[in-house]
């Protein structure tokens, strides 16, 4: 799924979304057996123990399969360039998955050693997830930026939003209604906001236009 950050392929989108259906198959397949084992064998101690730990995780990684699957549908609209040259999130999804595969090696082979070494490797993805959230608010941050300095040297007055991921600049210089200005953008240049006026009559005069994307 994370592949399709750097390479917006339909057939990798499809082998994600195929691959978190195959995830829910098993996932039912395993469980129905922990629960014939529960009910048949009505184990005890570290039997019991080691089922309780593997429905766990199934359902843990059944849903790393659903998150996955909803990173393959949000990658479409990712600004793929912005994604190579300023986020780790490659770097996060490699050390996420080695986590994942040592933790269940773990498991299976009942190795305390490399269990702790996997928790101590949490420190990384915990690193790489600041990173990641750190490089997001600057790319952010620019975008406010260029939008707002865009709209004041065109003559249309903007202050800079302390929140969310709006502009509203004024255009009433423009002599248009928030409407017409609106309609004559997105006919003339394609590029769609919001009228003022969709927020209350106190907007005319204003459009709303959003930097996140």
């Amino acid at each position: 799924a994370v592949k399709l950050l750097t390479e917006n392929s339909p057939e990798i989108k499809e082998n994600a979304i195929q691959t978190d259906k195959q995830i829910d198959r098993k996932e039912k397949e395993i469980e129905t057996l922990c629960m014939r084992l529960l009910l048949q064998q009505q184990p005890v101690a570290s039997d019991l123990r080691v089922i309780s730990s593997a429905l766990k995780m199934i359902s843990d990684m059944e849903r790393i399969g659903d998150q996955a699957s909803d990173i393959a549908e949000m990658a479409e609209y990712t600004a793929v360039d912005a994604v190579q040259s300023k986020v780790h999130i490659i770097d996060m999804a490699a050390a996420t998955i080695k986590m994942v595969t040592e933790s269940v090696d773990s498991f299976v082979k009942k190795d305390i050693n490399a269990a702790r070494a996997v928790i101590k490797h949490d420190s990384i993805v915990d690193g790489l997830f600041d990173k990641v959230k750190g490089e997001l608010i600057d790319a952010v941050q620019q975008r406010r930026r260029l939008m707002v300095n865009g709209f004041n040297k065109a003559g249309l007055v903007c202050r800079e939003p302390k929140g969310a991921f709006y502009a509203f600049p004024c255009i009433k210089s423009t002599g248009l209604t928030s409407e017409e200005f609106c309609e004559r953008l997105l006919i003339e240049k394609k590029v769609a906001v919001v009228p003022g006026t969709a927020f209350g009559q106190g907007g005319e005069g204003f459009i709303r236009a959003s930097y996140c994307y």
